[in-house]
């Protein structure tokens, strides 16, 4: 097979691979911007996750079956992209078994795939209302096929299940009172269909506490074998799990050494936590979390804009929001949702805050108030917002072929984010002394987390060890670090692609200004945006070929 038959026949391999993930995950479709399935969920019974599987295999050895040697370039990136893919789809369903032991997937899947419907104005209303009915029409069999397919059940995933669930209660009967007087030919089907979505809902979560939380296993650890593969197959980076919490262990130490010094600098004898504690002081009032934020979003846009570092394109939008109800046991703070990148019609990008809500105990509305300070504001808008997700989620919704778009990288993702703070910082938007304080600060957390993300997998550290180093060791809440734990604990390497992402892109940023004599932060940032959410080797790839 030649190059351009070769190159061909890899395209059309993307693109039949972009459609079976959207038909075989369609709340994820929905979520991508395809909307051919937005009126049902996934087959997720144990027969649906091995023809899955099975079918993966048969991709993969079709790919196998075309020579990257020939290749050029950019369709070898490709290439390995789509092996990477394929290697993801397989051992989630074959080897981690996700959907058998977190039923936070079956929760979340019912729940955004609805909300996704009715939060992206990307069809007419009657046509996404309709849509909506028949998927909370499907949520009670969709829920059923859970209690059969959640044989092998995580404890901590069950705990925050059980909270998500719960937080759920009155989320369809929201939507539907929300969308039916648009749609008032609907109205009695919506109202019908979000009261068996409740029962459901609720049916399950009564199913989580009673039957699945006493047989659940405490084990959750995948192990050193099953990470390495993942650094190697999913991020391909060239690095073990051990060497990647020595890295993690050293930069701990010496941020909080820098952190530490530059306490000593702003006030003598206080300590770096004292001074943070302090800087909490300065909140916002209850009900101006959300202005606060889009304020900071503003101006962090209007800066990137003046200082002509990074490509901003003109056409897009970042709507700030509070996070929904059902989200908050997930989103203690703040999260970006990806732009859909296969959505023929833009869309924007949703930035949730999650605020103070009538009826949240006193203690949790000044932990969320003391959070959100003006210095935590500042850093998160310009992480979540600009130039941070939502502008590297809009290059990438434009980047490439069909499969580039869809394929996620988490190591890229978090680890630009991350980059962005400190890049922010040398371009003169975080001067103020106690800025550097929250940024440093936030460094020494995501250095921790590659601490207890390899450790927690390893099987080397509890979950309660875990929480007691954010605690003790960055200065986070008791309760804070003990959910921000348990989410680590389910989302293995996903922690670590903070902390070890931002050193990837550093490291090619100096490569790249090493080849050229000199560094033009705008070029390696527009070559660098443009490539997709992919692993930095493969960018390094194409950047160097």
């Amino acid at each position: 097979m030649g190059e351009d038959e070769g190159r061909q026949a890899l395209l059309a391999l993307g693109r039949e691979l972009v459609d079976w993930a959207c038909r075989n995950d369609p709340p994820l479709a929905t979520d991508l911007g395809v909307h051919t399935y937005d009126d049902r969920f996934a087959d997720l019974s144990l027969d649906g996750l091995a023809n899955r599987a099975a079918e993966a295999r048969a991709y993969l050895d079709r790919l196998n079956g075309t020579d990257p040697g020939v290749l050029d370039a950019e369709s070898r990136v490709e290439w390995k992209l789509i092996w990477s893919w394929l290697k993801d789809s397989i051992r989630e369903t074959s080897e981690l078994r996700l959907w058998e032991r977190n039923p936070c997937l079956w929760v979340e899947s019912v729940l955004l795939g609805c909300y996704f419907l009715v939060s992206r104005d990307f069809a007419p209303l009657e046509q996404r209302a309709a849509n909506l009915a028949s998927r909370m029409e499907a949520v009670p069999a969709f829920l059923g096929q859970a209690r059969v397919t959640l044989r092998a059940p995580v404890r901590p995933a069950v705990e925050l299940a059980v909270d998500e669930a719960g937080a759920g209660r009155g989320f369809f009967a929201h939507l539907a009172a929300a969308t039916s007087p648009q749609v008032p030919h609907l109205k009695a089907r919506l109202q019908g269909a979000a009261e068996k979505a409740e029962r459901a809902l609720a049916d399950f979560a009564e199913f989580l506490r009673r039957d699945l939380l006493p047989c659940s296993r405490p084990e959750f650890a995948i192990g050193r074998e099953a990470v390495d593969r993942i650094l190697r197959e999913r991020f391909f980076l060239n690095l073990g799990i051990a060497e990647v919490v020595r890295i993690g262990s050293e930069a701990f130490d010496r941020i909080r050494g820098e952190l530490e010094e530059l306490a000593g600098q702003i006030a003598p004898g206080k300590g770096w936590m004292k001074i943070l504690e302090e800087m909490k002081l300065e909140q916002p009032p209850e009900d101006g979390v959300l202005e606060a934020y889009r304020r900071e979003v503003e101006q962090s846009r209007a800066f990137v804009e003046e200082s002509r570092v990074i490509p901003l394109p003109g056409d897009e939008q970042l709507v700030v929001e509070r996070t929904p109800v059902f989200e908050r046991s997930l989103v203690p703070f703040a999260a970006y949702l990806t732009l859909p990148p296969l959505d023929p019609r833009p869309q924007p990008g949703i930035f949730w805050v999650t605020c103070p809500e009538p009826g949240d105990p006193p203690n949790r509305v000044a932990e969320l108030l003391a959070n959100h300070n003006r210095f935590s504001c500042r850093l998160t808008a310009l992480h979540e917002g600009y130039p941070g997700h939502h502008l590297q989620s809009v290059h990438a919704s434009r980047a490439g072929t069909r499969f580039r778009r869809l394929f996620s990288c988490s190591l890229f993702q978090e680890g630009w984010a991350l980059y962005c703070e400190e890049l922010m910082h040398r371009l003169g938007y975080l001067s103020e002394p106690r800025m550097k304080v929250q940024m440093l600060r936030d460094q020494l957390w995501r250095s921790a987390r590659v601490i207890i993300d390899g450790r927690l997998q390893l099987g080397q550290m509890s979950i309660e060890e875990g929480a007691r180093l954010l605690a003790e060791g960055v200065g986070m809440g008791p309760a804070e670090a003990l959910a921000e734990v348990k989410r680590y604990a389910l989302e293995p390497t996903q922690p670590l692609s903070y902390f070890i992402g931002r050193l990837e892109i550093l490291r090619l940023r100096d490569r790249f200004g090493h080849k050229a004599g000199r560094l033009d932060l705008f070029e390696f940032h527009r070559q660098l945006l443009s490539r997709g959410s992919i692993p930095m080797a493969l960018i390094e790839e194409e950047l160097f070929a």
